[in-house]
């Protein structure tokens, strides 16, 4: 037999089945429902009824139900979340901005109180404790930059027999007066405070101005005072001075005592002055 031959007789070859230990599978064939196709565009009525009518479809219709109402829940979910979240923003930021205003109020009044604590309420100078405070800070800028400066000492004269004869609100208006007074004669960093009844102290750091010079600045304010409100009590100072150096073994309570030595001197030296006038008369 030719090959040639051979192949024309046989026919086509079976085809092959699976094959496993059981034997070979038997597939069930699956019926669709036929669907009638309207010219050459079927409509998407038809094709999602014919997807209906699949043995299935009833399931997948379930499926995408339930997918669908987690999806809507989770955005309903998700949004209530995304409102809570602010509403808690908001009462945090509400609650911040609160806390800062209450902070800020009692740094204010806490400054207000340490301001009342360091100020004569007389005159709004320092007070002794004030004084003290921003004369010891200043005390150290002096030693640190090694400059110099004067600590004056001032009592005013005749406070006393003022009260005594025109009244303790004319004594008042002489220590409001003189406070004026020493804020006309010395700069705005010096340190001025009242720290007696009639007692004042100044801290002039880094001051090269000579003591005769600051003594003649003060009394010609004193005079301009007493010009101006000739219905007043006169006003007239005692002055005590010394040099502040920043080699000086003394503390500033120190010096204040000799400041205040230096002014008694003065003041008699004043009143052996005025004792000599009117033995003159």
């Amino acid at each position: 037999m030719l090959p040639g031959k051979a192949l024309e007789n046989e026919g086509p070859a079976p085809p092959s089945q699976p094959v496993s230990g059981n034997g070979p599978i038997q597939s069930t064939p699956l019926h669709l429902p036929e669907v009638v196709v309207p010219g050459i565009v079927q409509p998407i009525e038809l094709l999602l009824d014919a997807v209906k009518k699949l043995p299935l479809a009833p399931e997948l219709d379930e499926l995408v139900a339930a997918l669908h109402s987690a999806a809507i829940e989770n955005i309903r979910i998700h949004q209530e979340l995304e409102k809570l979240l602010l509403q808690r923003v908001t009462e945090l930021e509400a609650a911040n901005e609160e806390l800062r205003a209450e902070t800020n109020l009692r740094r204010e009044m806490e400054a207000k109180v340490l301001h009342i604590s360091l100020t004569d309420e007389m005159t709004g100078l320092n007070n002794r404790r004030g004084f003290l405070l921003r004369a010891e800070q200043m005390l150290k800028l002096v030693d640190r930059v090694q400059t110099r400066g004067w600590l004056i000492y001032i009592d005013l004269d005749g406070l006393k027999r003022i009260n005594d004869r025109m009244g303790h609100d004319a004594g008042d208006r002489l220590i409001a007066s003189a406070a004026k007074v020493l804020r006309e004669s010395f700069r705005d960093s010096d340190i001025l405070g009242r720290v007696g009844g009639d007692e004042f102290v100044v801290f002039a750091a880094g001051s090269s101005t000579p003591a005769t010079e600051i003594e003649e600045r003060l009394n010609h304010n004193i005079a301009h005072q007493n010009f101006c409100h000739p219905n007043e009590a006169p006003l007239s100072m005692s002055i005590g001075v010394i040099r502040c150096d920043p080699h000086s073994l003394h503390n500033l309570e120190e010096m204040i005592h000799q400041a205040d030595a230096a002014m008694y001197i003065e003041k008699r030296r004043k009143r052996a002055r005025l004792q000599d006038q009117l033995g003159n008369l």
